[in-house]
């Protein structure tokens, strides 16, 4: 998944852009979310990492109920996933 993920990305693709989940193609809602909180929530540790590499990415996204990555990492129970986060210097993030 992550070789996918570094060829689109590597090819334009949008590392900040929603991704809508639902069956309602155009529409925001509780299933639109963003590369790297699918990527923590899954977790996918290969593409969260490399997901933390790409200079334009956008670490304060949340999803429409104020979620950021950190919290999908936890709730997915993943620790791994939430090492790999709490490892990365995040900008704007005092520790």
């Amino acid at each position: 998944a992550a070789t996918s993920v570094r060829h689109l990305v590597e090819n334009g693709a949008d590392v900040n852009r929603p991704v809508n989940l639902s069956s309602r193609p155009g529409q925001l809602s509780h299933r639109t979310s963003y590369p790297l909180l699918i990527a923590a929530a899954r977790p996918s540790l290969a593409v969260l990492e490399y997901l933390l590499t790409v200079p334009r990415l956008d670490w304060s996204v949340k999803d429409v109920f104020g979620n950021t990555a950190l919290h999908h990492a936890a709730a997915s129970m993943t620790p791994q996933a939430v090492a790999i986060l709490l490892s990365r210097p995040l900008p704007g993030l005092d520790m």
